[in-house]
């Protein structure tokens, strides 16, 4: 048995949200412990990143609550967004998420998702045996915030299972209590914390959860890495009319895909990194029953999109990828 994953996570446009008392509960946790203080210890300093632990009275898990903090510099919030929202890459710089998969649309920023984390790094399986060790699951639901105050908090909780999410042989569902990132301004910079509470029950070996409790703040680290090597996927900008389906990054290609249902007369921008990711030049593609309705134009680092009135209520798809050489 497998969770059944669907071609299109919103077919006639976005979903009824049921799961906002959790998300609630879960954000409330993100924003007081991503800036607190109280009964954190230092795990390590290590490449600009300060990785932190901290022990809850009471509870269970095997992990406690962890956090990393760093600076990137002289790139906004919102330039940054897409690194921390795509799943496309979390998949290049996280070596313990295996899979991430879209299971329904409830706006253009909430989502819920069907994620397989890896128990250990490659390296850890063959030297120390943890292929032993079942992988660990997650259904859950993010959230995207973009503030006033120009930061941007990505927040993920797990949710009930309403009867398409069994459990599956052979992976251990885990409870994802909340796991997210702040993008706040600092000056020119952005400041990058990180903040993960997860029980992964079942059975994991005392060397593996020393590595974990490391290893998931200095994700912190390894973002920064892909943004320096790599830039940043594409992002929508000023959006409010048009539904947003999905977004998928295809890191192999550089290529970005957005599949829309249109509004007539919704005009919206797309934020391209044309100095790092397409630094060569990018394409644009439309395709989709309402293509034909749908006008675009760039200048630099900007794609300008008009849905003419026969593209109402249709579907279409927006793509960006490297310019081939």
């Amino acid at each position: 048995m497998s969770i059944p994953i669907p071609d299109d996570p919103a077919p006639n446009g976005y979903m009824s949200f049921p799961f906002q008392s959790e998300l609630d509960e879960a954000v409330a946790y993100f924003r007081t412990e991503s800036v607190s203080e109280d009964g954190w210890e230092t795990i390590v300093q290590k490449s600009g990143v300060l990785a932190e632990k901290k022990y809850i009275p009471g509870d269970t898990s095997a992990l406690p609550l962890v956090r990393g903090r760093g600076v990137f510099e002289n790139v906004t919030p919102a330039e940054l967004s897409s690194v921390f929202t795509l799943a496309g890459v979390r998949l290049v710089f996280d070596d313990y998420t295996r899979d991430v998969n879209l299971l329904a649309k409830y706006s253009q920023r909430v989502q819920k998702f069907y994620s397989v984390q890896k128990c250990g790094r490659l390296a850890s399986f063959l030297r120390m045996g943890a292929f032993l060790v079942q992988d660990r699951d997650v259904v859950g639901v993010q959230a995207t915030y973009w503030n006033e105050d120009g930061s941007i908090e990505v927040v993920q909780t797990g949710v009930p299972d309403d009867g398409s999410t069994p459990p599956i042989s052979g992976k251990t569902r885990a409870t994802l209590t909340v796991g997210g990132w702040a993008l706040r301004p600092r000056g020119n910079d952005t400041e990058v914390t990180y903040l993960l509470k997860t029980n992964p029950n079942g059975s994991i070996p005392a060397w593996l959860i020393r590595t974990i409790i490391v290893d998931y703040p200095l994700l912190v680290a390894e973002a920064s890495d892909f943004y320096t090597k790599f830039g940043r996927p594409p992002a929508f900008y000023k959006l409010v009319g048009s539904v947003v389906k999905s977004e998928q990054y295809h890191h192999d290609k550089r290529e970005w895909v957005a599949r829309l249902i249109g509004r007539g007369g919704d005009a919206f921008e797309i934020s391209v990194d044309d100095k790092r990711m397409y630094s060569q030049g990018y394409d644009v593609k439309l395709d989709g029953e309402g293509k034909d309705a749908v006008e675009v134009g760039t200048e630099g680092g900007t794609i300008r999109v008009r849905v003419g009135d026969a593209a109402d209520g249709k579907s279409f798809s927006i793509t960006v990828s490297a310019k081939a050489g």
